[in-house]
């Protein structure tokens, strides 16, 4: 497994400072080029720093399949779903565009993925 500054793990085996079922911050990241051996978590600071744990302790968590939004794309998937009804001071869903912005949005994602 190869992990990152940054990324979300979550441990699955216990020891010392660690508890199991909580999710850790990668903070540093040690071994080989291809692979990593040991961490170190933002969250389990001793005295003398920063404790390493072997990684087999740990498994990544995936991020959620994000996309990166525009403030102008932002704008228009909000116009296509959300209008104000000003008659009866309410809102309502447009759902004429609903298609439109899903396909805007998996065009987006189809991109981000390749």
């Amino acid at each position: 497994m190869t992990l990152k500054t940054g990324d979300k793990v979550i441990c699955i085996d216990a020891t010392g400072y660690l508890v199991e079922g909580e999710t850790y911050t990668v903070k540093e990241a040690f071994g080989g080029v291809t692979s990593h051996n040991s961490i170190t978590v933002d969250e389990c600071v001793v005295d003398a720093g920063f404790k390493s744990y072997r990684i087999d302790r740990f498994e990544k968590i995936q991020p959620p399949n994000l996309v990166a939004i525009s403030n102008d794309d932002l704008e228009f998937i909000l116009d296509a779903f959300v209008a104000l009804d000003y008659y009866s001071e309410g809102t309502y869903i447009n759902i004429a565009n609903y298609s439109r912005v899903v396909d805007k949005i998996e065009g987006q994602i189809k991109t981000n993925n390749n």
